[in-house]
């Protein structure tokens, strides 16, 4: 593919190539679907960098974690997957430099939480991570909402096409773990 990139500080157009990454990105991207969900549901979401740990070392990891949770093995030895049964999914997603899981509580509005012997059992470093709740949303109820899962904690606030539904993320300073 050809395409042409003008930049008003040149005199004339440049050729724009196709990057030699894009395709493995491009294959990457649609070998990670999103998936399909529906509220009520709250998701845990975690980056973690591998920092030091092998791909083997975080698969066996993420695996154990799938078993104790009582939730199908994935078929495929290695790399993403998503899995769920009727009450919990989990997706897993390796990278390069870190892999994120984000763990679903489906048909609920209670946040699933990692527990201290899974995040300890996970190999790497905490890098990042979100709590979204997600519930059909009632202009009246909105204020309750907020109170009854955030406190008085930062909230942020985005309305979702067509007047669905709202994003409501929490921003909470977590210490850092020594």
């Amino acid at each position: 593919m050809l395409g042409i990139l003008y930049l008003p500080s040149l005199s004339e157009p440049r050729p724009m190539h196709d990057h030699p990454l894009r395709d493995q990105i491009v294959a990457e991207v649609h070998a990670r679907p999103f998936q399909k969900l529906s509220a009520p549901l709250a998701l845990s979401h975690r980056a973690i960098l591998y920092d030091g740990a092998s791909v083997e070392e975080v698969n066996c990891a993420v695996r154990r974690l799938v078993a104790d949770r009582g939730l199908p093995l994935p078929e495929q030895a290695d790399g993403f997957f998503y899995t769920r049964n009727e009450h919990l999914a989990l997706r897993f997603e390796p990278h390069s430099e870190f892999y994120s899981l984000t763990l679903y509580a489906l048909n609920t509005l209670d946040i699933p939480c990692f527990s201290a012997a899974e995040t300890e059992a996970l190999p790497g470093g905490y890098l990042c991570g979100v709590e979204v709740i997600c519930q059909p949303c009632h202009e009246e109820r909105i204020e309750t909402l907020l109170e009854q899962h955030f406190g008085d904690h930062q909230v942020s606030a985005l309305r979702s096409w067509e007047r669905r539904g709202r994003c409501l993320p929490i921003f909470v300073n977590v210490p850092t773990v020594a």
